[in-house]
């Protein structure tokens, strides 16, 4: 009866996973300790998501490397940039949370690319950061930015794969 209620409130399941402790424990039977619950479920599937493709993979394409670095993206709320590092095998050395901002932007240096490839001996690079309230289109400081790293890059002898934008 308490998911109904909850369906019935919100509208649908991703709305309960979206909605704030605080509207969750308005509807009734939702405690404050039920709500914490609900609002850990995204966080621990995005860890789940991540640990299960941890082992072995290879990212040969930048395809292959927007897939994987989604699942990082999974119920994030503000904008969160990470810096996959590969190595020539296209095996994951690391996949680095470089930054958080707030619902509508989030700032990364150049330098801060820099240092992670070179931390972990990375000769490819793909950036991913995600929009939670907005389009997958980039924004003009996006785009600057792209162009920064890849060209730093590129003067490294380090492959830039994309800079990937994901939007809920």
């Amino acid at each position: 009866p308490t998911a109904h209620n909850l369906i019935d409130h919100f509208g649908s399941f991703s709305n309960v996973l979206d909605a704030t402790p605080e509207e969750l424990m308005k509807v009734d039977g939702i405690s404050e300790n039920t709500a914490c619950l609900i609002k850990m479920l995204l966080p621990i599937y995005r860890r789940y998501k991540i640990d299960k493709q941890k082992d072995g993979v290879r990212l040969i394409n930048r395809h292959l490397a927007a897939d994987y670095l989604e699942s990082f993206f999974i119920g994030r709320t503000v904008e969160t940039v990470y810096i996959l590092c590969l190595d020539n095998k296209g095996r994951v050395l690391d996949c680095h949370l470089a930054s958080e901002g707030d619902e509508i932007s989030v700032g990364i240096s150049v330098r801060t690319v820099v240092e992670q490839a070179f931390k972990t001996h990375a000769t490819a690079i793909m950036i991913g950061h995600n929009h939670p309230k907005g389009s997958a289109l980039p924004s003009h400081p996006d785009v600057i930015l792209t162009k920064a790293i890849s060209t730093a890059l590129l003067n490294l002898g380090i492959r830039f794969y994309d800079h990937v934008i994901y939007v809920e």
